[in-house]
């Protein structure tokens, strides 16, 4: 069986224990991450979440203050609250990509399934009344 030395904590372990072409253990490595993720926090420097939802808004064409506030409306289309383990998404134009309202990911998914194409939406819309 193949062994390595690891650089940080200097143990020699089999070579699964370590990410291809590195010379420190997945152990330490998840340890310095781990410590890197409380410091950032701790700095008040900004996290994955708070990067990708400052890029959803900005796509809407929202702040991110606003995009944060819209998630947390009803539903546009069926008036759902927003559930607290999965808000609700600010639903784009299909044209212009900007901001519209704030839908539930199931009414999401339906315009999805439509094709986002409002004759296909009345054509259905026609079948239920």
């Amino acid at each position: 069986m193949d062994v390595k030395e690891c650089v940080t904590c200097n143990d020699a372990k089999p070579l699964g224990e370590f990410p291809k072409h590195r010379r420190v253990c997945k152990k330490c490595v998840s340890k310095r991450e781990s410590a890197r993720r409380k410091d950032r926090l701790s700095s008040g420097e900004l996290t994955y979440s708070d990067i990708r939802l400052a890029a959803t808004a900005r796509d809407l064409g929202l702040t991110p203050a606003e995009y944060r506030e819209a998630r947390n409306k009803p539903c546009a289309v069926c008036g759902k609250p927003s559930p607290k383990e999965r808000t609700n998404v600010g639903y784009p134009h299909p044209e212009t990509g900007r901001y519209v309202a704030t839908v539930c990911k199931e009414c999401s998914t339906g315009f999805g399934f439509f094709g986002h194409d409002p004759d296909r939406l009345r054509r259905a819309l026609k079948l239920l009344t």
